[in-house]
């Protein structure tokens, strides 16, 4: 049916291009089981196996693995990407070849000769520049945008890592990782590549599965009887890194959970003393000085985020950017860790403590420049810094004051919402329009069977 042939067919019973309901059944299908031709359902099934293949690197498929920049092991990002663009042109040219036989059993079945179709457009190995067996795919063949797309993809990877939705032992250990289940059997309730428990659900604190689980698993549907591995869980001091079990990450250099931070430490994980050059090539491709750019800049890491986790007219980006008005200080929330006292915790926990340190900091300045009472240069120096800073620390309090507002709101998120209704009473902290025009269409009594509308027409919110 998605031969050539059979969409000519389907083609010639439309009036004006228009597609009319009973049109595919009254299309004749040749009864494959009369003829010779079984082959198509093994052409069928490769074309299948090459794209979930592909799909294995792609963050928001169901059979999600690794990002493209580790399908091969710990190599240097140009290499590993040069190569993944060796394995894209191979699957096109194998899908297009796989088409071009699917296209000639569909014509032989309906009794078709050359002369009776067009021949079609076909992509085969010789178009594009050959290359030869031994000699690594560089890295240019990708373009900016290739480079920019999959070192955006490890990074988003990382903070997943980080966050306790991926798996980093995947990437050091490609025996971890499980077989996919047939095409036709049931989806996965995880993808293969998160971290799960020992029911094969998103992992938990101190419920992370061992090393032993993982291997014994036949496929990515298919946990290990149970009893059967011993142990089967791992606790959370064994894995390599510390996971951010709150959900809670903040661009903040001084803090410990500090976004850059965190992804170096997976950075360092993998590729261990290579990882400040695997950095360094990261930021290159993706067109910024440094990695905190790549995060504090809403236009690259949050648009990114934005557009990997929409589709059509479907927005649901899973890690939320609230950030302060000049992006001096900014927290990222994971949506699947979202509960009632979330905000609350952000405030006390990440907020609040800023807001303080950087108010002594004050302080400091300008009892210093009461005490020393400098001239000249030194004075102006010293006026300047205090000025940075009274700028600083009245955007935290604005940020403060916003947080604290969106908190007291008292909003028990409900995921069955949706995100874009779950992240619309922050419409104040995240720099996304989306976010304030689904707040005002819930105040103006949008979308009523959600939790989020029930709750503001309570608090008489609701215009």
């Amino acid at each position: 049916m998605n031969s050539q042939t059979f969409r000519a067919l389907v083609e010639l019973q439309m009036a004006f291009g228009s597609y009319e309901v009973g049109v595919i059944e009254k299309t004749p299908i040749p009864d494959l089981a009369l003829t010779r031709e079984s082959r198509v359902g093994e052409v069928a099934l490769e074309c299948v196996g090459i794209k979930r293949e592909l799909d294995r690197a792609s963050e928001v498929s169901h059979i999600f693995t690794l990002p493209a920049a580790l399908r091969e092991g710990t190599l240097p990002l140009s290499k590993a990407l040069g190569r993944w663009h060796a394995t894209l042109e191979g699957a096109r040219s194998a899908l297009a070849r796989n088409e071009q036989e699917i296209d000639g059993i569909a014509q032989r079945l309906y009794g078709l000769t050359d002369d009776n179709v067009a021949a079609p457009a076909v992509i085969t190995d010789e178009e594009g520049p050959p290359v030869e067996p031994d000699e690594e795919p560089g890295v240019d063949q990708l373009g900016p945008e290739g480079q920019r797309e999959l070192s955006a993809q490890l990074l988003s990877w990382s903070i997943g890592c980080v966050l306790g939705r991926f798996d980093v032992r995947m990437a050091l250990d490609r025996s971890l990782i499980p077989a996919l289940q047939g095409p036709f059997e049931p989806l996965p309730a995880c993808p293969p590549g998160m971290l799960v428990d020992p029911d094969g659900l998103p992992a938990s604190r101190n419920r992370i599965v061992s090393d032993e689980w993982l291997r014994a698993r036949p496929d990515a549907i298919t946990p290990p009887p149970s009893g059967s591995v011993a142990p089967p869980t791992i606790s959370d001091s064994e894995y390599p890194f510390a996971v951010d079990w709150d959900g809670i990450l903040v661009d903040d250099p001084e803090h410990d959970d500090d976004v850059v931070r965190r992804v170096r430490e997976v950075l360092h994980v993998i590729w261990g003393d290579g990882a400040d050059g695997i950095e360094q090539e990261a930021c290159e491709m993706l067109g910024v000085k440094e990695l905190r750019d790549w995060f504090r800049n809403p236009r690259n890491f949050w648009d990114d985020h934005i557009k990997r986790y929409s589709k059509s007219r479907r927005k649901a980006p899973i890690n939320w950017l609230l950030q302060s008005s000049k992006r001096s200080f900014a927290l990222w929330i994971y949506y699947h860790r979202l509960d009632g006292d979330m905000l609350a915790k952000a405030l006390t926990t990440y907020v609040e403590p800023k807001v303080r340190r950087e108010e002594t900091r004050l302080a400091e300045l300008r009892a210093a420049f009461e005490a020393q009472q400098p001239t000249g240069a030194a004075a102006r120096k010293a006026e300047r810094d205090i000025e940075r800073q009274e700028a600083l620390v009245s955007e935290l309090v604005e940020f403060r004051a916003a947080f604290d507002r969106a908190t007291k709101l008292g909003l028990q998120p409900d995921l069955d919402d949706g995100v874009v209704l779950n992240i619309a009473p922050l419409h104040g902290l995240v720099p996304w329009k989306v976010a304030r025009q689904y707040w005002d269409e819930l105040l103006a009594g949008k979308y009523e069977w959600s939790t989020v509308s029930k709750q503001l027409r309570t608090k008489g919110l609701v215009r």
